[in-house]
């Protein structure tokens, strides 16, 4: 099965101009640990999939 991944690059520098949140939490001020747990509650994925994992 062929999955398409969509995705936003966001470079830290822009956190000066604008807000970046996700579901409510911002992005830029957030650990990374714990921004892989929320999108993982959202969109699990395959932490052996040598691609993504």
């Amino acid at each position: 099965m062929l999955e398409l991944w969509n995705f936003i690059e966001i470079a830290s520098h822009l956190k000066e101009e604008f807000n970046c949140l996700f579901d409510g939490t911002d992005v830029f001020n957030t650990k990374a640990e714990n921004l892989v747990k929320m999108v993982n509650e959202k969109s699990p994925y395959d932490e052996n999939d040598p691609e993504v994992g």
